[in-house]
């Protein structure tokens, strides 16, 4: 069975990245292939054209969306437009703030102090997504 590609869509910078590190290694650790703006933009690429082939070759996608990122909201409208499984991740420290276009989306709420829960969550998102494909791709 092929394995799921599941882009991550989050915050860059250093305070975000433990987050993102336990994000990425659930997402390994479920069976699944984590993309990351690591893995996607090369130096003198074009972000855009990065950004846009990496949400149409993904088979999943997670956003982080506790900080109001145009760059995350660009790239889930991609991945909107082009109907891609989607789970949204807010921030505790952000719940409540949150633009009315995405409420209808599977969102999760994580305390950044506790992530066993997200962890948890994510793992059961990939494995219902999985369930999904394999009849798709036997």
């Amino acid at each position: 069975m092929k394995k799921l590609q599941a882009l991550i869509l989050s915050p860059v910078d250093a305070s975000y990245r433990h987050i993102a590190d336990e994000i990425q290694h659930t997402i390994q650790a479920s069976g699944a292939t984590p993309i990351t703006v690591d893995n996607i933009i090369h130096p003198g690429g074009a972000w855009v054209n990065a950004m846009t082939d990496a949400i149409q070759e993904a088979d999943i996608i997670l956003a982080d969306v506790s900080r109001k990122s145009s760059n995350i909201f660009f790239e889930l409208g991609v991945a909107f437009a082009l109907r891609k499984p989607t789970m949204l991740l807010l921030s505790t420290d952000a719940a409540g703030d949150i633009p009315s276009e995405i409420l209808g989306y599977l969102m999760i709420t994580y305390d950044p102090k506790d992530l066993s829960s997200l962890k948890e969550t994510i793992s059961r998102f990939i494995k219902y997504q999985e369930s999904r494909w394999s009849g798709k791709n036997a």
